[in-house]
């Protein structure tokens, strides 16, 4: 018992130690691009830093353009918008540092009072965890386009990315959180194509419509000017949508940028609902794989038994014995880790005969363990939150667990807790 508890207190403080170091690196993170961004934005100095052209300079030697600037592609009209709209973004950044330490302390606290649930997918998909989780990628997108308000500041978030991609790729980044702005997620990455597309290609829309209006007003003060650049030039300056067009291309490029905001907003929270919906309908199916999985043992087992000596012979031996191995309805809805163990490796003919004793013999305790769930958690069936619990660690035998050690150490836990 002394063991048991000593292994208890260890557990748990392995447990603290990787929550706190994951919140740690979370929150030096954002830290930094905060006052990165804040250094960046003349709020310590330099302000007219965040209003230098860098990719202007390039455009211009790429296009051999004199007068085009790329500044005024990006997120505000001038210095002093620049600055209130990453004043917006420093504020976002506070928030989502906020929701990161609430987020690991409710986190921390369910897997202590717990303690036999080792995979954190069941706490992640907590309903108040999932929701705090799911303002905080929505506050991530709302950082990472203001963060177009300058090549400074792109450049600072792309860096950011690449060291979040890193961090969430190491083995010290156990138990498993959500992290945002990664490269793997595609929203990321679209928000990043969409958002540079406007930069790069508005450009040089621009440009095709400011030569194409100076043609049609040098040849409306020639006298050869036809009536179809006469009928050009009117619907530019009778339609009010087209004049808009000519005189505002410049300015509508902040409007796309929120308009693209806006739209992965709407699919974030599309994405995050369809994703919590669709966990929890798995794990409520696999208590049905389980039930299945129960009756074609029980139904092998009456099978295998059934007896050939009566005065109405059964079923031929052999007959049962390859009706039992071959339905393959059984094996599909096998745990994963004991197909990979048993049944997609080549073997020896010696080891035929031991081989298949394991594997039923597992079955077996694979059966009972299943069994054993409902009744030391929520033995009454009342409880819909320890019920939760049940169909979890269900779906974690039949699809997460990676070996049979695995079982057999959470029912220890259980019988500890």
């Amino acid at each position: 018992m002394f063991s048991l508890k000593k292994k208890t207190r260890l557990r748990n403080k392995i447990i603290i130690r990787s929550f706190f170091s994951q919140l740690a690196w979370k929150v030096l993170g954002w830290t930094i691009l905060g006052v990165s961004l804040a250094l960046c934005g003349g709020f310590f100095g330099n302000k007219e830093f965040i209003s230098q052209d860098i990719f202007g300079k390039v455009y211009q030697t790429l296009t051999r353009s004199k007068d085009q600037s790329l500044h005024k592609f990006f997120l505000g009209e001038n210095t002093t918008d620049r600055q209130n709209l990453l004043l917006y973004t420093l504020v976002f950044i506070w928030v989502i540092i906020l929701l990161n330490i609430i987020i690991i302390l409710i986190n921390l606290g369910l897997r202590l009072r717990d303690k036999y649930i080792e995979n954190n997918k069941f706490y992640l998909h907590n309903g108040g965890v999932f929701f705090l989780n799911s303002l905080a990628r929505i506050a991530s997108c709302v950082v990472l386009t203001l963060c177009f308000i300058s090549a400074q500041t792109l450049i600072l978030i792309l860096l950011f990315i690449s060291f979040y991609t890193w961090f969430s790729a190491k083995k010290f980044n156990e138990p498993q959180t959500e992290n945002f702005l990664i490269w793997q997620d595609p929203l990321v990455r679209k928000i990043i194509i969409c958002s540079t597309v406007v930069i790069l290609l508005l450009p040089f829309v621009y440009d095709r419509v400011e030569t194409a209006r100076q043609q049609i007003n040098q040849q409306a003060n020639q006298d050869s000017f036809s009536k179809l650049g006469n009928l050009v030039k009117n619907l530019v300056n009778s339609v009010p949508l087209v004049k808009v067009i000519f005189d505002s291309l410049a300015e509508l490029n902040s409007f796309i940028h929120w308009i693209v905001l806006v739209w992965f907003i709407r699919t974030v929270i599309l994405g995050r609902i369809s994703e919590y919906n669709d966990f929890w309908t798995n794990v409520d199916n696999t208590a049905k794989q389980a039930t299945d999985f129960k009756q074609f043992y029980y139904y092998q087992k009456l099978l295998s038994e059934a007896s050939i000596t009566s005065s109405k012979p059964d079923i031929p031996t052999q007959v049962k014995k390859l009706i039992i191995l071959g339905d393959y309805g059984f094996l599909q809805i096998t745990p994963q880790f004991l197909k990979k163990e048993y049944l997609e490796k080549e073997l020896n003919k010696q080891e035929h005969e031991d081989i298949l004793r394991e594997f039923s013999d597992k079955i077996k305790k694979i059966i009972e363990f299943i069994n054993f769930l409902p009744r030391r958690l929520n033995p009454n069936g009342n409880n819909q939150y320890l019920q939760k619990e049940v169909d979890f660690l269900t779906f974690c035998l039949f699809n997460e667990f990676q070996s049979f050690e695995e079982i057999e150490h959470t029912e220890q836990l259980i019988l500890a807790s």
